[in-house]
């Protein structure tokens, strides 16, 4: 699922698709509680009998729908790290690339301290 926009967008797109999920649910539940009435009602029913066995069909047939699990919410601790010493990564000799025959970058020394700020740039690819 692709959503253009920021964290925000994105969570209130989730909040109304998992509401219209639960409304289908429920709505699907109603109708299946409500063709089940009446199968049970007229079972024995020799005029009902081909009414009967083609709302069992359609029951059969009807795909089941899930309901919306409710997220849980996780919480991160994190301990005070213990004193590093420098330098807290190190890459020697690093070769990198989607395929082995179109490197990116080969043969790069890297060396990350804690003072060092580190940001990775990429183009955003669909």
């Amino acid at each position: 699922m692709l959503i253009m926009g920021n964290y925000e967008n994105f969570e209130k797109i989730k909040t109304e698709k998992l509401k219209n999920q639960q409304r289908e649910y429920e709505a699907q539940q109603q109708h299946r509680a409500h063709v089940q009435e009446f199968i049970d009602r007229f079972r024995y029913n020799a005029n009902r009998a081909s009414s009967v066995q083609s709302k069992i069909k359609m029951l059969e047939k009807l795909p089941e729908l899930k309901s919306v699990e409710k997220e849980v919410e996780v919480v991160l601790k994190f301990p005070d790290a213990e004193n590093l010493s420098p330098p807290i990564m190190q890459l020697n000799e690093v070769t990198f690339g989607y395929s082995a025959d179109k490197p990116i970058f080969s043969s790069v020394n890297l060396g990350a301290t804690l003072d060092s700020r580190i940001c990775i740039v990429s183009t955003f690819q669909r």
